[in-house]
């Protein structure tokens, strides 16, 4: 395992593509307090961590940023540490800029020369550990620097190549130093610009960073946007067609509006001379003996009146009906913007409808939870219903069918304490079988000795 540990201790410095995470720098490999197995130490060089590098007080590493340390188990970054290199950022800057400075304070000769080329292969060699884009315009401007500086030396070296006099001397090494001057002017300024394209690869990745992760959140709204802009543009079509529908009925309207004017003033121009030639008609009748053509050609004339003012009064009817039609399409055309701005309202106020979703939500989970104990106290009531008609029908097979008759001892005389009647007689006193007048003899004897009449 130590072996193990040795090989991943010499990838710390390198840089890994995390899935789903981003990019990172390797700082630490080893065991964590407290937590089973072995962690590597990533610092994201983004505030888009855990930490500052450190767990329960103690620092396993340093970071960029106070957030931007992650702990992850070192079996699930495994294969990302074994394929990583390491940058060469930081061991060939270092090196390059001593060697720089050794050759700038040697001699002006040849050794001048290979220092500008040294510098020169630093700068071209020289990576960044991340794949974004650089700035042309300093690459260029170093390019140049370097030509320039590599101009200076030839023509001083072609200077140093030519035997000067003693007078010449001291203007020849008043060149050098300023040469030298130059030189490290130009380091200088290389060093600077340098700094100046790490910073600027730091916080291009940085960026790089963000944008990955917002970049699906970024997606999903221009889809939307997409799809909310497509169903206004059809909506928009929807509305100038109809616009255009009614600007062409609105027309036709009012050219068949102003035809039905000029009717309406030709058929009063005729019914003010139908009245007029009427009036004129009576006069001369008044004036002269009706006849039979005259009254004919006034009914006539009575006739094609009444035809008259019966088509004014359809045109007029016609008028209120179109009159009537025009309303209906103005106020379609008000529903219709009205429903135009709506959905641009609906439009704008997209972004803010998640937290209308959650409550929704809430108030689905409410609903299910009520329809639940609606459906329990549905079967609850059910069961007690199944009980109570077993045992209304327990009782039913209990009672009898009916109850006896009741049958007294004596048989009742329906017309005990009533007076008799006679049928025969039409008398009270006796009833029929004892009638005395049921025989003839009796009856003729009793009439004799009786002195009621018998009929009263």
């Amino acid at each position: 395992m130590s072996n193990t540990l040795d090989k991943y201790q010499e990838k710390i410095g390198c840089f890994i593509q995390i899935p789903n995470i981003g990019r990172g720098q390797v700082k630490y490999v080893g065991t964590v307090d407290a937590k089973p197995g072995h962690y590597a130490g990533i610092d994201l060089l983004a505030n888009i961590g855990k930490n500052d590098g450190s767990f329960n007080g103690r620092k396993y590493f340093d970071t960029e940023y106070p957030k931007s340390g992650l702990f992850i188990q070192l079996n699930k970054v495994a294969n990302l540490i074994e394929n990583a290199t390491i940058s060469r950022r930081n061991t060939l800057l270092p090196q390059n800029e001593q060697l720089s400075r050794n050759n700038s304070l040697g001699s002006v000769s040849k050794n001048q020369k290979s220092n500008v080329l040294v510098t020169r292969h630093s700068l071209t060699e020289q990576k960044s550990p991340t794949p974004v884009r650089t700035s042309r315009t300093s690459s260029n401007r170093n390019v140049q620097i370097v030509s320039n500086i590599d101009y200076r030396l030839q023509d001083h070296n072609d200077d140093l190549m030519d035997i000067d006099t003693p007078s010449s001397a001291p203007r020849s090494t008043n060149e050098i130093f300023q040469n030298i001057n130059v030189i490290r002017e130009y380091e200088l300024k290389v060093e600077k610009q340098q700094r100046k394209i790490i910073e600027y690869e730091r916080l291009l990745n940085d960026q790089r960073i963000v944008l990955e992760e917002i970049q699906p959140t970024i997606d999903a709204c221009e889809n939307n946007i997409r799809e909310i802009e497509q169903e206004r543009d059809q909506l928009k079509a929807q509305l100038d067609h109809e616009r255009e529908q009614q600007k062409k009925q609105k027309q036709y309207f009012e050219t068949e509006h102003e035809q039905l004017l000029e009717v309406v003033t030709q058929l009063h121009q005729e019914i003010t001379e139908n009245e007029r030639r009427i009036a004129e008609e009576k006069k001369q009748q008044a004036s002269a003996a009706t006849s039979t053509t005259t009254n004919i050609e006034l009914e006539a004339l009575n006739q094609e009146l009444d035809e008259l003012r019966k088509y004014k009064d359809e045109t007029e009817y016609a008028k209120k009906k179109w009159d009537k039609e025009k309303e209906q399409l103005r106020m379609h055309n008000e529903s219709l913007s009205k429903e135009y701005q709506a959905l641009n309202k609906e439009l704008l106020s997209m972004s803010n409808s998640s937290n209308s979703d959650d409550k929704l939500k809430k108030e689905i989970l409410q609903l299910k939870e009520d329809l639940n104990l609606a459906h329990n106290r549905i079967d609850e009531l059910t069961k007690s219903t199944t009980n109570t008609g077993a045992l209304q029908e327990l009782q039913e097979e209990n009672i009898p069918q009916s109850l006896p008759l009741y049958e007294p001892e004596k048989k009742i005389d329906a017309a005990a304490g009533r007076k008799l009647w006679c049928v025969l007689c039409e008398k009270s006193g006796h009833e029929q079988i004892d009638c005395p007048f049921q025989y003839g003899d009796n009856a003729c004897s009793n009439d004799a000795n009786s002195n009621e009449p018998l009929y009263f």
